[in-house]
């Protein structure tokens, strides 16, 4: 894995501090592994977390298994008390004061992480489409915007550009995606 030294991406205000570790530490701490289901024997990424008021704790996060080229981060949440792990494409949200109080995010496998502070939401990019998260859970999907890989090459305050591919003409062809609502223009992919 090329993403060793990790940091938080600190978009929206947190209410904890966090880091990667290489290995677990000598000291004895509280551990938890996600998903929960799973107890040992998973490689995942390994990250201590410490809310500024409350037990600091490890995590175990499983990588995902579904496409080598997934994402790895840390990702500050619209919610101060929640961190966002994406461990080889595998996203997860946990309350850094309440552990075991998690969701695993049902965005496979995730390629692309783009908070957009302006509308207090992450947006998750896979092979297909995007998949917008904010405090209540997902916010929007878009419909399908190709047939397999999305670039994003620009963030506004309102909308996310990109490109995919399009086999039929050997290019890229572009998208813009409303950041309030998910509606899209452009992109590829039509039914056969």
């Amino acid at each position: 894995m090329s993403d060793k030294n990790l940091e938080l991406d600190e978009t929206f205000f947190h209410d904890f501090e966090c880091r990667l570790l290489k290995e677990l530490p000598g000291l004895m701490h509280q551990n938890y592994y996600y998903p929960h289901q799973i107890k040992t024997g998973r490689d995942g990424l390994l990250v201590r977390v410490s809310p500024h008021s409350g037990q600091s704790w490890i995590g175990t996060f499983a990588f995902g298994d579904l496409s080598p080229k997934g994402k790895n981060g840390l990702y500050s949440w619209p919610d101060a008390d929640m961190l966002c792990v994406v461990s080889q494409g595998q996203g997860y949200v946990v309350n850094v004061r309440e552990p075991v109080n998690y969701e695993m995010l049902s965005v496979h496998p995730i390629l692309e992480v783009i908070p957009a502070r302006q509308k207090n939401i992450v947006v998750f990019a896979n092979n297909t489409e995007l998949i917008a998260y904010g405090n209540s859970g997902p916010a929007w999907v878009t419909e399908r915007l190709s047939w397999d890989g999305i670039r994003v090459t620009k963030v506004s305050h309102d909308t996310i550009e990109g490109e995919v591919w399009d086999p039929r003409i050997e290019s890229n062809v572009g998208f813009k995606v409303d950041l309030a609502t998910g509606l899209h223009e452009g992109g590829v992919f039509q039914e056969i």
